[in-house]
């Protein structure tokens, strides 16, 4: 019967270790949620849009908007060429980026996208956000962000 116990009391603390560490998840590799918290600016790099896209940044900007007030921080937008900023977040230097970016460039396989935020209906082209590699925080974040900006767009 003790040795039962004892069998218990370690599946026990191992459950409770093992949950006290689920709520840090997922985490960031490079902490870009906290370092956004803790300056409370959340900076992101913009391609300023064609004339025809101008209607998509600015759903953009309302998802980056809810973002930033979920995240305690304000927006501050940077803008820039889209090859550059995208650069700069594969390099960590800006945590994400808000630009047309095609299914083939180079960076589609090294950075993370949110989910679709738009699907343009006269060519059917889906709209996300790049984020920078590992942010897996921050991109949980975002397409809750934009889970909840779909849902308040259907009612």
């Amino acid at each position: 019967m003790k040795i039962l116990f004892q069998k218990l009391f370690v599946v026990i603390s191992l459950g409770v270790f093992m949950l006290s560490g689920c709520s840090s998840l997922p985490r960031d590799q490079q902490g870009w949620t906290a370092q956004i918290q803790k300056d409370r600016v959340l900076i992101v790099g913009y391609s300023k849009p064609a004339k025809d896209d101008a209607p998509i940044f600015d759903r953009e900007k309302v998802v980056l908007q809810k973002l930033a007030q979920r995240l305690g921080a304000k927006l501050e937008l940077k803008e820039g060429n889209a090859h550059s900023l995208l650069d700069d977040v594969e390099h960590r230097c800006l945590a994400m980026v808000v630009a047309q970016i095609p299914a083939d460039s180079p960076f589609a396989e090294k950075l993370g996208f949110s989910q679709t935020f738009y699907t343009r209906e006269s060519d059917k082209t889906e709209y996300s956000i790049a984020v920078a590699p590992g942010e897996n925080r921050l991109l949980l974040l975002l397409d809750q962000t934009i889970a909840d900006q779909q849902k308040g767009e259907s009612k």
